[in-house]
């Protein structure tokens, strides 16, 4: 199948990747980890729910919930487990995922060990944009981190190790019969962090990301396969005050992503024609910088928290090498096809409120947490294709995915 000349990051894309920031961004925001953590500090029992939107415009939605409990011994051991649900009837994705997870750590004099290990499962999804289909049966994975910090005074060190792996059932992915197979993500990294005074704080992270990804028919045939290895460097600047709290973040993002593979009679019987063969090599580099602003104020029983960031690619560039021949009936002549890839100027800047009531006494020595959160993002640098059935500016529709997407309400109950 050739490729087209130029590739553009379609509309409904640009929908996909805000559709996983707000959801990364809510149900695994700071407020939503201190829920958890602040309790573990002071009590010993902590139950938690959160819900809320994703993504909302007209003809369907996107959500999702999650919920837990938190258990910690003389501040020392602490064990606790979440799971929830991310669900979407959007017209251009449906279906949802099921995700539990849970977590133990240790903390002794001048060292730790924090442990989280989880897995997700879902039926059918089917993902649609541009008027193509892509369904799948189902999938599962699972995933286990470790960190280990020590202690050097005002210093601590912490590196970090992530390992995962996923796979999914059979599945129409519109060029052909195949499914994804992630048979190994995998992240390590460190944290460097210097407190000055117990106010002023530093902090210095680096990952190292390595991901093997592959395409295959649904008789297990390889079809196509991907490298994809990265880097991030990130500083941040805190200052820290009774009922204040500030950070700035710098980062920097590199990633390359190889991708080759063919498509021929031995795994593509039915969907090759009127192809003999189609082979595919490509290579992508990306550069990207973001920054962040963190803002913590709390008055009386109020906390007020605003996160504002940006996300924006410098450098991203590649080139789709397209190598296929027809059959005779169709022209049977060879064909190679260069084609430059160029998505350097995409970005996403986003705003990230909370409001909440972190510590409401009731009954004896239980707390009440609870509060509202709204997110906000906005893409660029992306092409617009969908566009409404007359192709003008739909103002209504818009304000409306604007004011209930990134929408959500959180509850905890710690003793």
């Amino acid at each position: 199948m050739p490729l087209n000349k130029r590739a553009a990051v379609p509309c409904h894309s640009g929908r996909v990747l805000l559709f996983w920031l707000l959801f990364f961004l809510l149900a695994f925001s700071p407020e939503a980890q201190e829920n958890s953590a602040a309790a573990l500090q002071e009590i010993s029992v902590s139950v938690f729910a959160q819900t809320g939107t994703l993504w909302v415009e007209d003809g369907g939605a996107s959500g999702y919930w999650n919920s837990g409990l938190a258990f910690n011994v003389n501040r020392q051991v602490s064990l606790g487990f979440n799971f929830g649900q991310i669900y979407s009837n959007l017209p251009w994705l449906e279906g949802s995922v099921f995700h539990l997870a849970g977590s133990f750590g240790i903390n002794v004099q001048g060292a730790g060990l924090y442990v989280n290990a989880g897995f997700f499962e879902h039926q059918n999804i089917e993902l649609t944009f541009d008027n193509k289909s892509f369904l799948n049966d189902g999938g599962r994975g699972g995933f286990i981190s470790l960190e280990l910090p020590i202690h050097f005074g005002f210093i601590k060190f912490v590196p970090s190790f992530f390992s995962g792996t996923a796979s999914w059932d059979n599945g129409d992915l519109y060029w052909f019969f195949g499914k994804p197979e992630l048979p190994s993500f995998f992240i390590y990294g460190f944290d460097v962090l210097l407190n000055q005074n117990e106010i002023y704080g530093h902090k210095f992270t680096f990952r190292r990301l390595s991901l093997s990804a592959k395409l295959i028919t649904n008789e297990s045939k390889d079809v196509f396969g991907a490298q994809l290895d990265g880097n991030l460097f990130l500083y941040q600047f805190s200052l820290e005050k009774p009922s204040v709290y500030f950070s700035a973040s710098l980062g920097w993002l590199y990633g390359g992503v190889l991708i080759e593979g063919v498509m021929d009679s031995a795994n593509q019987p039915y969907f090759l024609f009127p192809y003999l063969f189609n082979r595919v090599n490509a290579g992508v580099k990306v550069n990207a910088g973001f920054a962040m602003l963190n803002i913590l104020h709390e008055f009386s029983i109020f906390r007020l928290e605003i996160d504002l960031g940006a996300l924006h690619i410098f450098n991203g560039n590649g080139n789709i090498y397209n190598h296929y021949k027809m059959k005779n009936l169709f022209g049977g002549s060879e064909s190679e096809e260069y084609n430059p890839l160029d998505i350097s100027g995409f970005g996403m800047a986003f705003l990230f409120f909370r409001a909440s009531l972190p510590a409401l006494p009731v009954f004896n020595n239980q707390k009440l947490s609870f509060g509202l959160q709204k997110a906000l993002a906005l893409p660029w640098g992306y092409e617009n294709s969908s566009g409404t059935a007359s192709g003008e500016f739909d103002f209504l529709s818009t304000v409306r995915t604007a004011l209930f997407s990134g929408f959500s309400i959180y509850a905890s109950l710690a003793w």
